[in-house]
């Protein structure tokens, strides 16, 4: 994610949030936090969630002692606009090729002396002299 300046880009945590519940569909507070980006879920709080509920993006119910959270139609059609805006945004990403060395010539190995043997000892004799 691209933070500038300690700063998020607009929509960039109800994008994320968002996101997480369009995935799963219907989460738990505490879980919907934990799967989202640690320093995005941060940002999450009681302002950010009646906003998206009054922008009827998210449903939020109590059940028991917790908020549950229900991505709605309204919501995942904002973040499918929202990631195509941002796809808009970037330039394609193009990879520059490889001008690496050339590859290695494989060379046969060099006979090496055996090791214990003079040298003496590894040079043949004539038949004349045996």
């Amino acid at each position: 994610m691209g933070i500038r300046n300690g700063r998020f880009k607009p929509g960039q945590v109800r994008a994320e949030l968002l996101g997480v519940l369009d995935r799963w569909g219907r989460l738990v507070e505490s879980d919907l936090k934990r799967m989202m980006d640690v320093t995005l879920a941060l940002r999450v709080d009681a302002d950010l969630r009646r906003q998206l509920e009054q922008e009827n993006l998210i449903r939020v119910e109590q059940v028991g002692d917790e908020l549950v959270f229900t991505i709605t139609e309204d919501g995942r059609r904002w973040l499918h606009s929202y990631r195509q805006r941002r796809s808009a945004e970037r330039p394609p990403r193009v990879r520059p090729r490889r001008r690496g060395r050339p590859p290695r010539q494989l060379t046969p190995p060099s006979p090496e002396p055996v090791p214990g043997l003079a040298a003496a000892e590894t040079e043949t004799v004539p038949d004349s002299e045996r």
